[in-house]
């Protein structure tokens, strides 16, 4: 089944509003650094900053996009992202041709 598939890439990060959460996904479509992106929330987030444990809420950003524009997404989610220290995680995925075609397709820049 692997000779099926073909590699793309997730990334996610939290904002603290909506709003911030579509400028980030709106900026990065507008870019073609990305073939969508979903937006969930609130959340519910715990972590630790400045030597206390904060409990907030979130909103999470995640998007699809192919390995090689990474290095620019994660230089414009930085420039962009409302946060001192932005989080970027992100991971390879296997997906059916059909998908990757159409995530390649989207995300041109």
């Amino acid at each position: 089944m692997k000779g099926n598939y073909n590699t793309i890439m997730i990334g996610k990060t939290t904002v603290s509003s909506k709003k911030d959460a579509e400028n980030i996904v709106r900026k990065l479509l507008e870019s073609n650094l990305i073939a969508c992106g979903e937006i969930e929330g609130p959340i519910s987030t715990i972590y630790r900053w400045n030597k206390k444990i904060v409990e907030d809420k979130e909103w999470r950003v995640t998007v699809k996009f192919l390995k090689n524009v990474d290095p620019k997404i994660q230089k414009e989610v930085t420039k962009i992202h409302p946060y001192e220290l932005p989080q970027w995680i992100n991971w390879e995925v296997e997906t059916s041709q059909d998908f990757k075609t159409w995530v390649s397709s989207k995300a041109s820049p």
